[in-house]
């Protein structure tokens, strides 16, 4: 098997892939995916320095994303913020996205928490798995404004889909065939078909080719990192990925907020802040606003 020299192509089957074409190594990075579903939102625990310093511990959990009349809101109504304390921190974490410890941290600003969560809760669970792969096989963004860079550019990141023919044929239970496999027989389905060596060699014999190990071949080449393996795919780690410094704060304000506005309209910061019915209601919310952060501090209890 180690003399054998594979050519891996990408989504197209005639557009190869220059960086496999002498032994290519495999990488699968397990739990690609976020271990949580986060697209439905971000939960932290937020405190107060000020308090804190004093001997009081007013920390309180809250779902984000929140438009920013909520959120000063519920700093007023949990007592995390007032003139004479004004600093908040992050105090926990109901499950840290991707991984990525030391990205979310108690510095945080709730801000950026909250326009990642609009960022979440608006793009598909696929680019967050592409995502995930990538900082699991690259290094981790320095900053949420890079990670939040990183997920905006996700159609930018070396993903391609399995390309071998019958990947995408269904077995007698309707599932595509590659459903039903290991990323790593996926995979070496894949330089098999890009080896027309080795492949003339099992279509020759139903023998051989039912003896063929698939999957230990594909498995073979997962120890040097150049690949990582996916479900749907496999991602080029020896590509250039998206540029992180591509969107200034303000301009990844702007386009995750009027993707979140456009697909929440009733809930729009925009439509929120500037309604006079909004400011009428602040009072009959709440309780539904306290209620919210002691139910998700009793869900992670729970879990923790």
């Amino acid at each position: 098997m180690s003399d054998i020299n594979p050519i891996v192509i990408g989504m197209g089957r005639s557009e190869v892939v220059e960086s496999y074409k002498s032994n290519p190594m495999v990488h699968r990075v397990e739990g690609t995916a976020m271990e949580q579903d986060f697209t439905k939102g971000l939960s932290v625990c937020i405190g107060n320095y000020g308090y804190y310093n004093e001997g009081e511990l007013h920390d309180t959990w809250i779902t984000l994303p929140k438009t920013e009349a909520e959120i000063r809101d519920f700093l007023h109504l949990n007592h995390l913020q007032d003139p004479l304390h004004e600093e908040i921190y992050i105090s926990d974490y109901d499950g840290v996205p991707f991984g990525a410890t030391q990205l979310f941290t108690e510095f945080c600003h709730l801000e950026d928490l909250n326009l990642l969560a609009k960022q979440f809760v608006t793009v598909s669970p696929g680019d967050l798995e592409k995502v995930g792969a990538w900082i699991q096989a690259n290094d981790t963004p320095e900053s949420l404004v890079e990670l939040m860079n990183l997920i905006e550019q996700a159609d930018e990141i070396p993903f391609y889909s399995w390309g071998y023919d019958g990947a995408y044929d269904k077995d007698e239970f309707g599932s595509m065939i590659y459903t039903t496999m290991s990323p790593e027989k996926n995979y070496g389905y894949e330089m098999v078909e890009q080896n027309e060596e080795l492949k003339h060699i099992l279509d020759s014999s139903s023998q051989i080719e039912s003896a063929f190990d698939y999957e230990k071949y594909g498995r073979a080449y997962t120890e040097g990192g150049e690949v990582t393996v996916l479900r749907d795919g496999y991602i080029d780690n020896c590509a250039d990925g998206p540029d992180v410094d591509y969107y200034d704060r303000d301009e990844l304000a702007s386009l995750i907020g009027d993707r979140y506005d456009a697909k929440h309209p009733a809930t729009s910061s925009k439509a929120a802040d500037r309604s006079l019915s909004h400011r009428q209601e602040v009072s009959r919310n709440a309780a539904e606003l306290l209620n919210d952060g002691k139910q998700v501090k009793e869900t992670s209890s729970q879990e923790h």
